[in-house]
């Protein structure tokens, strides 16, 4: 009869076999918890990072951008568009080096007074004196030096590409980052608020 558990006893066997289950749920819903921030941060991390890079056209001039990264988007006024009425197109310039110019290739060059880019096409290379004479529309023909073209055009930009030299803008740039800022502030709100809300209504259903 010694033997035989009174009713308290196992009701305190019955909760002491309930708790452990509780804390496995709890430890479950804490982890992914702690997934979603860390995913959060890494976000924030990456816009960032995204904001600082776009950044870049509004503090490094058209030729210092080609350099440093290789290619770039710009407006340029194309062949067959004639002044005083220039249409731009945003194409996709790479950087060259003088000596890897060809005859036919397509270059831009900066028009001071109209103050804009331009795609000519190389007609003459001269090697000794690195010059060159490049055809505007078949109208003009004028002579460069190494240092006055800024690249060589690859041709229309891509969805991408337009992408970046639209955000490039400060109009455009501006609109990205307040877009960032609401995009990650509802993302905290979700993260760092709804979770810690649902747990405690799970808590008092429990109770």
């Amino acid at each position: 009869m010694n033997d035989l558990l009174t009713t308290n006893e196992i009701l305190q066997m019955i909760e002491h076999s309930r708790k452990p289950l509780e804390q496995k749920t709890i430890t479950h819903k804490e982890i992914l918890s702690k997934t979603g921030k860390t995913f959060y941060w890494i976000i924030v991390v990456f816009s960032i990072l995204h904001l600082i890079y776009l950044s870049m056209p509004l503090v490094f001039s058209t030729e210092s951008l080609i350099e440093i990264l290789g290619s770039e988007p710009v407006a340029v006024a194309k062949l067959g568009q004639t002044p005083p009425e220039l249409s731009l197109t945003v194409i996709n310039v790479t950087n060259i080096d003088f000596e890897d110019l060809e005859i036919g290739d397509f270059v831009i060059v900066y028009a001071e007074t109209q103050d804009v880019f331009i795609q000519k096409e190389v007609v003459i290379i001269d090697d000794e004196n690195l010059t060159f004479e490049a055809s505007y529309a078949g109208l003009t023909l004028e002579t460069y030096s190494s240092d006055d073209f800024i690249g060589k055009s690859l041709g229309d930009a891509n969805i991408l590409q337009l992408f970046n030299y639209a955000v490039g803008t400060v109009s455009g740039y501006i609109g990205t980052f307040v877009t960032y800022i609401v995009i990650l502030t509802v993302a905290h709100y979700i993260i760092f608020h709804k979770p810690k809300n649902t747990l405690e209504e799970g808590s008092d259903t429990n109770g």
